[in-house]
């Protein structure tokens, strides 16, 4: 599928800021506040801001997404594991999960995404994701190759049966935040110190915001309890 745009706007320029109807920063501000998170407020006109590409592939939230090359470089919208958080609050960890949050996703005008070495896929593969709703199933092998080796050729081969990609971000996570975007058809550019999360595409798909919240914040404290600060982008200075 071809990707068309992206639509930049970079810092300063008049961008269309238009949140989720129930969209409440408040009490988004305060889910991370009681989990220990100093909650900080950017106004999003500040930042460099773009249109995802129609078609593309779901991100990970991972700030390694900058470190893709040009010519691979897209900007889709980011959710932790790509779809697979779609599959882990809504749809289920099994293939007919994974087929359904394909689904979701093509609703929205995007495609199912993962990357190879991904942290939210081995915590939820792990048992470790207290707020996932749904366990990863996994398919057993009878082959003599690794486990690793078999679970990679099944996720990209799966991954493309859904009309989707697996693709590979190269570096080492370096974030130091996460940056929270709550605005309508546009994501964050990447940067190599932020995780970088758009909340309204989990809202367009009926997954609460308490659900949003609490599995994005326990997935970054498990990769790096340093990284728990969140920068809110706002529509105006706070």
């Amino acid at each position: 599928m071809a990707y068309y745009g992206p639509l930049f706007f970079g810092k300063n320029k008049m961008i269309n800021l238009e949140t989720h109807r129930k969209y409440d920063q408040g009490k988004i501000a305060n889910l991370f506040q009681e989990r220990g998170w100093p909650v900080i407020f950017t106004d999003a006109r500040n930042i460099d801001m773009m249109v995802p590409h129609i078609g593309s592939p779901v991100l990970c939230i991972d700030g390694k997404n900058a470190n893709r090359e040009e010519s691979k470089k897209i900007e889709g919208i980011k959710l932790p594991g790509g779809v697979d958080f779609v599959a882990a609050l809504k749809t289920g960890g099994c293939p007919v999960g994974f087929n359904a949050a394909a689904g979701e996703l093509a609703r929205l005008g995007y495609r199912a995404g993962t990357h190879k070495k991904c942290s939210f896929y081995e915590l939820w593969k792990n048992g470790l994701l207290e707020f996932a709703k749904y366990p990863l199933v996994l398919p057993k092998f009878n082959s003599e190759a690794s486990e690793q080796d078999n679970l990679g050729r099944w996720i990209s081969l799966k991954i493309r049966q859904w009309g989707g990609e697996h693709f590979h971000l190269p570096g080492e996570h370096t974030e130091r935040k996460v940056r929270l975007n709550p605005f309508f058809g546009i994501t964050p550019v990447s940067q190599s110190d932020y995780f970088s999360f758009d909340l309204w595409p989990a809202q367009l798909l009926d997954i609460s915001d308490s659900d949003s919240i609490n599995l994005l914040a326990e997935t970054v404290e498990k990769i790096n309890r340093e990284c728990m600060v969140v920068e809110i982008l706002t529509h105006k200075p706070h």
